[in-house]
């Protein structure tokens, strides 16, 4: 996590760290993560996770376009993390980088 930490430390604001998530979500670097994106990064494989990840993309999709935008993600993983003092949202950014990207090299 450390190389992660470091480049989200680089980031002006908490809006360009969200925004490097994104782009780690966007396998295909359409600039738009769809349902198959999401789900492979947060559902973790189980029937359960599946479920809760369409609610959590249904959530985010503010547009109902079946796609989520950059604006869109950012704007919800910023709201679910409004209360983390800087050093948590940091450090908790970092980690989820680390996993979308480690999920991807598979």
């Amino acid at each position: 996590m450390g190389k992660e930490l470091d480049e989200l430390k680089e980031c002006k604001n908490r809006s360009e760290m969200a925004a490097k998530l994104f782009a780690a979500l966007d396998d295909d670097g359409s600039g738009e993560i769809d349902i198959f994106e999401f789900k492979a990064q947060w559902s973790k494989g189980s029937e359960k996770e599946d479920q809760r990840a369409e609610k959590i993309f249904k959530k985010f999709d503010d547009d109902k376009s079946g796609q989520l935008s950059e604006k869109e993600f950012v704007s919800h993983y910023l709201d679910v993390h409004k209360d983390d003092n800087d050093d948590a949202f940091l450090k908790g950014a970092a980690n989820d980088l680390k996993i979308f990207r480690d999920i991807v090299a598979l």
